[in-house]
């Protein structure tokens, strides 16, 4: 068996735009169900967002594999041809504000009437009830409600969001995630399930740790406390490429490593000989290390970190230099062609 058939035979219907939901549904596809799309007329917002004579990469990526079928939902015989199709459905991905529901013939109540049996998993914004349930949310304005955007800028600064739409994407995972879970109740009881996921759970459970950390500490101190106003890793600069050192637990091993590069009176100075010293190795080190860093190849530097130290060390990617990294090519979660797709990342062994 491989991780592209392990749902083979589950019939799945997806209604949904943007991200989080579709998201969902392409989880199923990369593990074998066969996922059925439906898209009112005019087609999907995110469909439209690129500009004009251009591709949609992020439609394309979420939507390949699936059956898309255009449905007016409006309309007596659209909601007649999903009556049929959710009647044969395992599970039913629901992308639409609650306050929409009715309207198009959708609400939950009326859904699991036609199948008791399916698993139906509302995804929202917001949340499916509370004060801000029919309020529109986009990925910006989940990441400031949770809080995420505080590790982003400067501390004197505005904060500024995540590169791409980490919570949108999260949520779509935790969505499967849910179903799942309800798929294996199913088996054991014969009986379907309503699960519902929101990008503001998921972007909260995502801040755990750091929402932990705020509750009462007897002293306000640590990465998930101070992060936000933390210096950032640039990394050192070797001779070949940028790189990121991370000793792990083993902070108090730097001054032993400085004087293995050739940095001798660093390796004396007692900034750097305590686990106590991260942020200095982030601020002060580079800097400081930087004309004898330059001297070494990554890959004698590496050696010696990994196989002395048992540290990390990884050079600093853009895009392009990840998708090709030979780790990267090995575990074969990118897949080549006219354009490249991405699996989901599990292997069956």
């Amino acid at each position: 068996m491989s991780a592209d058939t392990m749902l083979a035979g589950l019939q799945v219907l997806e209604i949904a735009e943007g991200i989080a939901g579709p998201m969902g549904g392409k989880v199923f596809v990369d593990l074998g169900a066969s996922v059925t799309r439906i898209e009112k007329p005019g087609g999907d917002w995110l469909q439209e967002a690129a500009a004009e004579g251009e591709r949609n990469e992020a439609y394309l990526q979420l939507n390949a594999g699936k059956q898309t079928l255009t449905i007016d939902l409006k309309s007596d015989a659209g909601r007649a041809h999903l009556d049929d199709l959710m009647a044969k459905a395992d599970i039913c991905i629901l992308g639409v504000r609650r306050s929409k529901l009715e309207k198009l013939g959708l609400a939950p109540e009326r859904l699991r009437a036609i199948s008791p049996g399916m698993i139906l998993c509302h995804v929202s914004g917001w949340g499916s009830s509370g004060p801000m349930a029919d309020m529109a949310a986009s990925e910006l304005a989940v990441q400031v409600a949770a809080g995420f955007t505080r590790y982003l800028g400067t501390p004197d600064s505005p904060p500024v969001r995540q590169g791409f739409d980490l919570v949108a994407v999260d949520t779509g995972i935790a969505a499967v995630q849910a179903i799942l879970a309800a798929l294996l109740w199913r088996e054991q009881s014969g009986q379907g399930q309503l699960v519902e996921v929101s990008m503001l759970e998921t972007a909260i459970a995502l801040m755990q740790w750091d929402t932990t950390a705020f509750s009462g500490p007897e002293r306000w101190e640590g990465r998930q406390l101070n992060g936000h106003i933390g210096p950032s890793d640039h990394g050192y600069e070797c001779a070949d490429t940028r790189c990121l050192i991370d000793l792990r637990s083993n902070e108090a091993a730097w001054p032993s490593l400085l004087r293995d590069i050739g940095c001798l009176d660093l390796a004396e100075d007692p900034r750097f000989a305590t686990e106590d010293a991260i942020d200095l190795h982030v601020t002060k080190l580079p800097a400081l290390t930087a004309p004898v860093m330059r001297n070494w190849a990554f890959a004698d530097l590496e050696k010696l970190v990994r196989d002395k130290y048992d540290g990390t060390i990884v050079p600093m990617l853009d895009l392009a230099q990840a998708i090709e990294h030979p780790q990267v090519r090995h575990i074969g979660v990118i897949t080549d062609g006219p354009m490249r797709r991405i699996r989901f990342p599990m292997d069956i062994v």
